[in-house]
């Protein structure tokens, strides 16, 4: 048995510039019964909204730019340059277990702009377009996601147990 719990981190700028924050929370849920057979899934699925939160609501930076043959080099030196100089903005991770249902439930949210998944995201994906993909690992991979306040906040769980989880 484990106990129930939740935990609630705001993280801000300074925090957001020198710890590997994805990192940081799996190594906190490190102990909770069945996450080692998990651990990679729940990894993938907080760093995509984690990294949307950062790079698109407080860096304000465009996937779009990877479509060009240089754009992904130039993408993450913008990122490391904007998350540089960094000033304000937080991002608030939110995470609860339910022991019973072995079930990990996370809420995220930015102080940035809002961002929504937009069709021509979708439709990036449609075509394997080099960005967008994480979207769609994120609405296969977890239970119940759901997006409010234009996108600064989102929603999803995971189920820790191999008989519940919507992950096949």
């Amino acid at each position: 048995y484990a106990l129930p719990f939740s935990f609630t981190c705001e993280l801000g700028a300074e925090v957001l510039q020198h710890l590997d924050v994805v990192s940081a929370i799996l190594s906190v849920l490190g102990r909770l019964p069945k996450l080692r057979s998990h651990r990679t899934t729940v990894y993938l699925l907080l760093a995509e909204v984690f990294n949307n939160a950062l790079e698109h609501g407080l860096l304000q930076l465009d996937s779009r730019m990877k479509e060009d043959p240089d754009g992904f080099a130039y993408y993450y030196q913008l990122r490391a340059e904007r998350l540089a100089e960094l000033t304000a903005g937080s991002i608030t991770i939110h995470v609860q277990y339910q022991p019973q249902q072995h079930y990990l439930h996370f809420t995220l949210e930015h102080s940035g702009v809002a961002w929504e998944w937009p069709q021509e995201v979708k439709d990036a994906v449609a075509q394997t377009r080099s960005y967008g993909r994480g979207l769609e690992q994120l609405q296969q991979l977890a239970d119940g996601v759901q997006w409010h306040d234009g996108g600064k906040r989102i929603a999803f769980g995971y189920y820790l147990s191999a008989t519940d989880s919507t992950a096949s």
